[in-house]
């Protein structure tokens, strides 16, 4: 999910979290989710609790992006300090 979602947020599609959760409302998973909620571990499929579950759902994607990106850096770090070099990674 952080893939699709980065790659949704690079070509302008997703600009905020609330872009990202109105996003998802338009995939397949969301039809799976309303259609087999105890497989998600969904125990209901009121408003408030797909709004909350989305909710998490993008939160831990996002945060899941910023770790990679850490590490990302890091290694670079690290390969360039080897090589006597400066590798940026933005």
């Amino acid at each position: 999910l952080a893939d699709h979602l980065n790659a949704e947020v690079v070509s302008g599609t997703i600009t905020s979290m609330q872009d990202a959760m109105d996003y998802l409302t338009w995939t397949f998973f969301y039809r799976r989710l309303l259609q087999n909620p105890s497989y998600y571990d969904l125990e209901d499929t009121d408003l408030e609790s797909i709004n909350l579950y989305l909710s998490n759902m993008v939160s831990d994607s996002s945060s899941l992006q910023k770790s990679q990106h850490r590490w990302i850096s890091a290694l670079a770090h690290v390969i360039s300090t080897r090589m006597n070099t400066t590798v940026k990674i933005d």
